[in-house]
Parts: structure tokens; C-alpha cells; sequence
């Protein structure tokens, strides 16, 4: 939460958008793995969010903020189109939103049961 608060701190760009990954790493990756990053939290995020006939859009998405997110974090570009930057928000936010409701933050059972088709999100 405080990274996402944090990043209204920061204008519409690269840094907003690091805020924002860090935050929905840590929603999305409880288990604290440090491979397939950007694979499973699009699509843990995708599962999360929507359901199953907008996945597809939605980890596209994702998968293509989070490139954007890595290039910008190793210097390529040096400026992150502010569309990425929105709508990498409003998902995040729809995230935070949940978990307010639930009053918790996604296990990595919960979130590996929705990818398996278990559980509704």
C-alpha cells in the first residue's frame, strides 16, 4: 500500500511504474521466488482481475507493462508512455481493492488455484 500511495508522489512515468510493479510483486508473488517474475504475476494478476474470456488481454497487458517496467529499471527508454503507466494503476488498484474487501492479501494458494480454474475470482 505504501508504494502505491507513494508513487502519486512521483509524475506519470518510469518511476510511478516501479512503484507500482514493486507493490504488485509483492501482491502477486508472496512466495518471494525471484524466477519467472514477470510470467507468473501476469498471470496471477490476470486470474486475479478478470474473468476467464478477458485473461488473455489482461496478461498482455501486464506482460507488456512489466518489459516496459524492465527496460525503463536498466535504461531503455528513458521516458514509459503514460497509458502503460494508467492502466498498470487500475489494475493495482482493483488488486488493493480486493484485498480491502477481504481483509488479506493473496496467498500463493489462492492465487495458484485461480490459475488452475479452482477458484472464482
Amino acid at each position: 500500500m505504501s508504494r502505491f500511495v507513494g508513487a502519486y508522489e512521483k509524475p506519470y512515468g518510469g518511476d510511478r511504474l516501479i512503484d507500482y510493479w514493486i507493490a504488485l510483486e509483492s501482491l502477486l508473488i508472496p512466495e518471494k521466488s525471484t524466477t519467472e517474475l514477470s510470467y507468473r504475476a501476469s498471470l496471477r494478476g490476470a486470474c486475479l482481475l478478470t474473468e476467464t474470456h478477458n485473461r488473455a488481454r489482461v496478461f498482455s497487458q501486464l506482460r507488456e507493462s512489466y518489459e516496459v517496467r524492465s527496460k525503463f529499471v536498466h535504461g531503455i527508454p528513458n521516458k514509459v508512455d503514460a497509458d502503460i503507466v494508467v492502466t498498470t494503476e487500475e489494475y493495482l488498484r482493483k488488486i488493493l481493492l480486493r484485498c480491502l474487501h477481504s481483509g488479506k492479501t493473496p496467498t500463493k494458494e489462492l492465487l495458484d488455484s485461480l490459475v488452475l480454474g479452482q477458484e472464482r475470482p
